[in-house]
Order: structure tokens, then sequence, then C-alpha cells
């Protein structure tokens, strides 16, 4: 299971995504939470994923700065796009 995946799985099973934007160490990020309508126990591959997204870096992308993990929701961090979503 993905983070995409997911993301995906929980709009289509009623779950809600929020983003908001804030600021890190100075620099402005986007803090995007995903709600969970019931407790999920986030598995080995996710946060292995989350830890291998930390460690990319490209002019093209924006940068996964980290996550905060709880039992009902989840929380990351990446660098604003002040272009707005490129959904």
């Amino acid at each position: 299971l993905s983070l995409a995946s997911a993301m995906s799985m929980e709009s289509r099973v009623g779950g809600q995504v929020f983003a908001q934007t804030g600021q890190y160490h100075g620099v402005v990020v986007r803090i995007k939470e995903l709600k969970f309508s019931k407790k999920k126990d986030v598995s080995r591959d996710v946060m292995k994923e989350m830890r291998a997204l930390r460690e990319i870096r490209h002019g093209n992308l924006n940068s996964f700065i980290g996550a905060c993990v709880e039992p009902m929701r989840i929380l990351l961090i990446t660098e604003y796009c002040a272009k707005g979503s490129l959904y």
C-alpha cells in the first residue's frame, strides 16, 4: 500500500483530505491532512516510502519534508507550490 493508493482509497470510502499552509524552519510549506474514518495502522511499507520520499530532490518536484503519523490521520509536509495544485 502506497501513500497515493491510501489517499485514493480514503476518498472512495469517505475519508477526507485537507491542506493548509504553514512555516517550517522559515520556509513556507504545505501541510496535507489525511483523515481516516477508522483507525489505521501505518504499514512498514508506507513508512519506508515516506523515508524514501524525504531523500528525493529535483527541481521539478515539490520536496517531501516529513510526516506526522497518528492512529486516525497522517499529516504530510511538503514544499509549498505558490501556483496552486498540480492536479
